[in-house]
């Protein structure tokens, strides 16, 4: 199992979204997608109680240029990879537990990186644009609902070769404690 963490910043514009650049056995290659990524190892484990926070700020400041400011958790999503391709017929070696938060309060300058080049994606193009890959639309609907509802959610993505299986896919909703 892999760990990783993605930051859902939005302002009326839009949504902070990493347009990724073109790289071998990545399922995001050449793909828009969240700020986001693995968790450092010193970002895991119960003596690291801030650790997913910390990883959210991090991997949004080092894809985008901003510093998020004021971050809340969402929820979480495991991406069940056992059955799925990647479009570069590639073969995951691994199941995600992602961690999602949500921000609207940032500082800095965007400013392209190694991991592509961020930009304020329209939210209403969010579910229907054919370069976000259907199983994060899947997640941004999950997040505007949570957001909405002011509620969390846990779910799970499950794959059928390069498609989502969404009969076996599936979310909940839980009150803020």
């Amino acid at each position: 199992m892999e760990y990783a963490v993605m930051t859902y910043l939005f302002r009326s514009e839009g949504v902070l979204m990493v347009e990724k650049g073109k790289r071998s056995n990545d399922p995001n290659s050449c793909s828009l997608t969240l700020p986001g990524g693995k968790l450092n190892e010193d970002e895991k484990g119960m003596d690291s109680p801030s650790g997913r926070l910390d990883a959210a700020i991090r991997e949004t400041r080092e894809e985008t240029g901003l510093e998020v400011i004021a971050s809340v958790f969402s929820g979480t999503i495991l991406f069940d990879n056992r059955d799925r391709i990647f479009p570069d017929d590639s073969i995951p070696s691994d199941n995600f537990l992602v961690y999602f938060y949500q921000a609207g309060t940032y500082s800095g300058t965007l400013r392209e990186t190694e991991e592509g080049r961020p930009f304020w994606f329209p939210t209403r193009k969010l579910f229907t644009s054919p370069r976000i890959p259907l199983g994060d639309r899947t997640i941004y609907m999950f997040l505007e609902t949570s957001l909405c509802l002011d509620k969390l959610f846990i779910g799970v993505i499950k794959h059928k070769g390069k498609e989502v299986d969404l009969e076996n896919s599936f979310v909940d909703y839980f009150d803020q404690p």
